[in-house]
């Protein structure tokens, strides 16, 4: 559903691009000069006017450059508007007759004795349904955390780091898992943040690297970025990382930059 309502917003926002464009270009198409160019056998180059039942064949010259450039234009423009119009057409009809299939809305307008309906898959494919996603049970990462660390939300983490992460993102007010298992291949993995994006209903996976100075931490988990990219979990798509150094700790500004990459 909010998959669809995310397509949708950007499909108004196509159809406002293009109507800019095209109202642009309608005006400064009245404003350039007509006529057709033509070439002769010599590459001479023609321009042909028809003005008042009469014809013109005039040859440029070369300090006549700025008039084959609009004449060059004009055609342009004059093709760009037929394509520009025909997607506002197809866009206008489209966001006119666009209805959204939202499985809670049919089910809101159904008498109450059908209403209630568990165990079915009524989703399009890919949609995560949030309020299973919110209620379902998962496993966390069996590794004991040495040194914990906690949110404001008394969420016990691995890392001052990863407890300041967690708090910008309950500040925000975002759906995550912390150290939550993901299997990839028949392998248990365990993300430091599993994030439920509402608006595109897709998971989102942050991994906060917390020693980038360390060559043989930051082996192990550029190989473990390899195997997220072989099971679909692509860095910049649905996987992101923040972060850090000894002599560059991660900062709130790091952090509010990332969610706003992420969710923006």
């Amino acid at each position: 559903m909010d998959r669809q309502r995310y397509l949708h917003n950007e499909i108004q926002q196509e159809l406002a691009r293009c109507l800019r464009l095209y109202r642009k270009l309608s005006i400064e198409y009245k404003f350039l000069p007509t006529g057709t160019l033509i070439t002769d056998r010599n590459e001479n180059v023609y321009r042909y006017v028809k003005e008042n039942d009469k014809q013109y064949k005039i040859m440029l010259r070369d300090n006549d450059w700025k008039l084959l450039r609009q004449l060059k234009k004009r055609r342009y423009i004059s093709k760009g508007l037929k394509i520009l119009k025909q997607r506002i057409n197809v866009f206008e009809r489209l966001l006119k007759n666009d209805t959204l299939y939202d499985p809670k809305a049919i089910e809101r307008e159904l008498p109450k004795q059908y209403r209630g309906l568990k165990g079915v898959d009524i989703f399009l494919e890919g949609d995560i349904n949030v309020e299973d996603w919110i209620n379902a049970s998962y496993r966390t990462n069996p590794f004991p955390i040495k040194k914990p660390h906690y949110t404001s939300n008394d969420l016990c983490t691995r890392s001052k780091s990863e407890a300041m992460i967690a708090t910008k993102a309950d500040d925000r007010k975002l759906l995550y898992r912390y150290d939550a298992e993901v299997i990839l291949d028949n392998k248990a993995v365990y993300p430091d943040f599993t994030f439920l994006d509402t608006k595109r209903r897709r998971l989102i996976y942050l991994e906060h690297l917390g020693r980038v100075d360390d060559e043989k931490y930051m082996f192990r988990n550029l190989k473990k970025l390899e195997e997220y990219a072989e099971c679909g979990i692509v860095l910049g798509d649905n996987l992101f990382i923040t972060y850090e150094s000894q002599n560059r700790p991660l900062s709130i500004k790091d952090i509010d930059d990332k969610l706003d990459e992420m969710f923006g």
